[in-house]
C-alpha cells in the first residue's frame, strides 16, 4: 500500500467514525467541508462510505480556488 493511500484511508476512517458517533447522539445534520477539494474524489469516497450512516443526514461541501476543479467536481457529484 502506498503511504499516501494508507494515510488517506486512515483519515477517512477517522472522519467516518466521528460522523457515525455524532449522528448516533444527535439528529442534527453533520456538515463536512473539504478545502482544496480538487476533482472531488475524496468527497465522492466519503459520500459512498457515509451513505449508510443514519439515513444519510450529512452534507459534504467542497471548496477549491481553481474553478476548473470545481466544475469537474460538479460534473462528478452533481
Amino acid at each position: 500500500v502506498k503511504p499516501f493511500a494508507a494515510a488517506k484511508t486512515v483519515v477517512e476512517d477517522q472522519v467516518l467514525a466521528f460522523v457515525s458517533q455524532r449522528l448516533s447522539k444527535s439528529s442534527d445534520v453533520i456538515r463536512i467541508l473539504d478545502v482544496g477539494c480538487g476533482t472531488g474524489a475524496d468527497l465522492q469516497s466519503l459520500a459512498s462510505r457515509l451513505d449508510h450512516v443514519k439515513g444519510g443526514q450529512f452534507e459534504l461541501v467542497g471548496l477549491d480556488w481553481n474553478e476548473q476543479m470545481v466544475e469537474a467536481t460538479k460534473a462528478t457529484l452533481g
